[in-house]
């Protein structure tokens, strides 16, 4: 059986190396981005958008709570496949990862130049796989890609999108999704860190605030529309917290919502002993 499924992967390669995304501008295409340092809160608040109303694509696409990150989320990731591996790709480009993202200088010079879909092919399957999507669905997408190229991302409806890792991507993705806007979901540093630390032994206050320095520079940015909710502050007003933030969206709320907050999830709460002042400025600006 892994024989077949090299195979099968060494076939679509073979088929797509000819084959090109292309990053051309979706001005039609309606985006919300939910972004941030990973275990940062943006699962539960893209939890709260799904359940409110809001389109994150077809649930095939999305990845699953199974593997080793399965108690992590139990409920599932909100994450569209092919979101959370372009940014790694492009991440790989540069020699960077999520444990060490990209600075503003690189980012500036990088430009979303068409994709050979063979070599993301090859990355997505044998140099950062990703299990929590079934193999028969990968493929599916891969073979979508190869058929339709950049049109598998033009979106008729309004579509929202989580990937922490796209943090860095913002002023590339609005050059994409000229339309697009962002939802910044921030939560204080020793927890984030803290709960963090299950996916990297690197998570340490530079991590943190390599993530925050840009979605500062996100937010101060006028001509990008970015929002900021507050994970810690969602805890503390549940209620409120869900209010503000279907109303900012134009959602109906519904106190069924509340049970999505689950107390048996909610990990690694600290007291706010480190401090950061990208995490502060933006906790003035959030919307709840």
């Amino acid at each position: 059986m892994a024989y077949l499924k090299v195979l099968i992967t060494r076939v679509l390669i073979w088929f797509s190396k000819r084959r090109y995304i292309n990053f051309n501008t979706r001005n039609t295409s309606k985006v919300v981005f939910v972004v941030g340092m990973f275990r940062s809160g943006t699962s539960i608040t893209s939890k709260i958008l799904m359940q409110s109303g809001l389109n994150f694509g077809p649930h095939w696409r999305l990845l699953k709570a199974r593997g080793p990150l399965k108690m992590l989320n139990p409920d599932g990731f909100f994450e569209d496949f092919l979101f959370i591996q372009l940014p790694f790709y492009w991440c790989d480009l540069m020699n960077k990862s999520g444990e060490d993202l990209p600075d503003e200088d690189l980012i500036k010079q990088f430009s979303l130049n068409p994709i050979q879909i063979s070599e993301f092919i090859r990355f997505c399957e044998f140099k950062k796989p990703e299990d929590r999507l079934s193999f028969f669905y990968r493929h599916y997408l891969y073979v979508l890609l190869l058929l339709k190229k950049d049109r598998i991302f033009n979106f008729k409806t309004k579509r929202c999108i989580k990937s922490p890792m796209l943090t860095p991507f913002y002023n590339q993705l609005v050059t994409w999704f000229p339309n697009a806007e962002f939802l910044i979901v921030i939560r204080d540093p020793e927890s984030t860190i803290r709960s963090s630390k299950k996916l990297t032994p690197h998570s340490n206050l530079d991590l943190y605030n390599s993530y925050y320095q840009h979605l500062y520079k996100l937010y101060t940015n006028e001509a990008i529309r970015a929002y900021v909710f507050s994970y810690d502050a969602l805890l503390q007003s549940p209620q409120h917290s869900i209010k503000l933030l279907c109303a900012h969206y134009d959602l109906v709320y519904t106190p069924k919502t509340l049970s999505l907050i689950k107390k048996d999830l909610i990990r690694n709460q600290t007291e706010h002993s480190l401090k950061s002042a990208h995490y502060t400025l933006l906790l003035d600006g959030a919307i709840n």
